[in-house]
């Protein structure tokens, strides 16, 4: 069976990759390490896109988060080679939030036009956390694996590098020349990415079970190689109690 999906993920990078260059985000000479760290987090990224193409016919309660997931991730990647760091870092932390979004709102239309519309109406993250380690759907997995631990780590870390620095030099000038790309910090972007992209699979994936399984086999397949060892065996653990 021709394996569709690598062709259009492979042809969807070459075009990625295109744009980088004629925009000057990244030089043709750019070295095989940057490259090869580019290829893997667009892998990632595109799983998203999969997601949102799936949900693409529901309301938008249920597939409203998901495209803000993609939008974050696709916006995070020309902000860390420019060197904005606090931009991607509030892009992966929108990211985070909005995991717990999707899986809050999914199943709350009326508290999602509420979200949407109302100035004053708004939902904490230890409440959005905390519905996560009551779901049914998730409970058992969100708890053997102390995911809310680590979103609560993550977000926490996220956080200081957006409020955390402190202006010193008077001069715009001296600011504006600290602003360039880091392959040290572009190395710790793409460990953010691989932690989202796994936890996103692995929660969207446990929470829309039904549905997940009957996506095409080239799809689930995609989504499934995001999850290390330790997050397939908990996710085939609990996958066949959602149906």
């Amino acid at each position: 069976m021709v394996n569709y999906l690598n062709k259009y993920v492979n042809e969807d990078f070459y075009e990625f990759i295109t744009y980088l260059t004629s925009n000057y985000l990244i030089f043709n000479s750019i070295s095989n390490d940057i490259k090869g760290l580019l290829k893997k987090i667009h892998q990632r990224v595109y799983t998203i896109a999969i997601w949102s193409k799936k949900f693409s016919r529901y309301p938008e309660n249920k597939k409203h988060f998901i495209n803000e997931i993609r939008s974050d991730a696709i916006q995070s990647i020309p902000l860390v080679l420019m060197g904005y760091k606090k931009s991607t870092s509030l892009s992966l932390r929108n990211w985070l939030e909005n995991i717990t979004k999707h899986i809050f709102f999914f199943d709350h239309p009326i508290e999602f036009k509420r979200y949407l519309y109302e100035n004053n109406y708004s939902i904490s993250k230890k409440d959005l956390f905390e519905y996560l380690k009551y779901h049914p759907s998730i409970n058992k997995a969100v708890k053997e694996d102390n995911i809310i631990n680590k979103f609560n780590v993550n977000y926490s870390n996220l956080s200081k590098i957006i409020h955390g620095s402190i202006i010193l030099k008077p001069k715009t000038i001296s600011c504006l020349k600290n602003i360039a790309f880091s392959f040290d910090y572009f190395k710790e972007y793409n460990n953010k990415i691989i932690f989202l992209c796994k936890y996103t699979n692995f929660l969207f994936g446990l929470f829309h079970a039904k549905s997940f399984l009957g996506f095409d086999n080239q799809s689930r397949s995609f989504i499934l190689r995001m999850l290390d060892p330790s997050r397939k065996r908990i996710f085939h653990k609990y996958i066949s109690s959602n149906i």
